[in-house]
């Protein structure tokens, strides 16, 4: 299997415009990009370069989009929505997605791109497996690199997922991806961290974002946005 970054992750909420004027404002997050590919799927989005790594606010527009059966299902405004992780080809994961059993919602392959994603039933939240074969991370628009410099945060150490059994999740997601587990509920990526927390009553999936930063002074804070903790860790001298 080839090495895991933790590359990108998306939080949804119904309204947009709040959620990214907070972005904006407590973390310094340049204008966002708008895919516009995602409207297919009922959404509006903006996704933010933090060095090579992403935050996504996803907004559904219409009443069958997917975020918004999800939002409604949890009874949220705003929830923590998908993980989305880079390996270096799809087939091994779509292999064993299918030894396993779990239940994949969608699989798609192109020329320059390939994706994965697990349902969250079985993953504790959406997981997506993107393969990138450009090297270009086309979803966040062409001018990522020139957007990554505008904020004191430079990355994603890593996120929480809530779940009923985090020991029994982590050895889940490290059997699916393929990288060593041995004990606990925390799983070390290539890049950035998964790890599993206990969930209270309705609040199971992505549950938290650690976000990276030189500033020492600012190592600690905690925000909730989009219905997702955002906290900021002070990265290693």
């Amino acid at each position: 299997m080839s090495p895991v970054r933790l590359r990108q992750v998306a939080v949804a909420a119904l309204n947009g415009p709040e959620a990214v004027e907070q972005l904006g404002t407590i973390f310094g997050f340049s204008t966002g990009y708008q895919d516009p590919g995602v409207a297919e799927f009922g959404l509006e989005n903006h996704v933010f370069a933090l060095g090579d790594q992403f935050v996504e606010l996803v907004t559904p527009v219409t009443h069958t989009a997917p975020v918004w059966r999800f939002l409604e299902k949890t009874d949220r405004r705003a929830a923590g929505y998908m993980v989305i992780l880079e390996v270096g080809a799809i087939e091994p994961y779509r292999e064993r997605a299918e030894a396993l059993h779990h239940a994949v919602v969608l699989d798609s392959d192109s020329g320059t791109w390939g994706t994965l994603h697990l349902h969250p039933r079985d993953m504790g939240t959406l997981l997506s497996v993107d393969h990138d074969k450009r090297g270009d991370w086309m979803p966040a628009g062409p001018d990522w690199n020139e957007r990554s410099g505008a904020s004191e945060i430079t990355g994603i150490a890593g996120v929480r997922i809530a779940t009923s059994d985090p020991v029994a999740m982590a050895n889940r997601w490290a059997t699916f991806l393929g990288v060593p587990y041995s004990s606990g509920a925390k799983l070390r990526l290539h890049q950035g961290s998964i790890e599993f927390v206990p969930a209270a009553l309705g609040s199971d999936g992505l549950a938290a974002v650690d976000l990276l930063t030189a500033e020492k002074s600012r190592g600690g804070e905690c925000h909730m946005i989009a219905g997702t903790e955002f906290r900021i860790v002070s990265m290693p001298a």
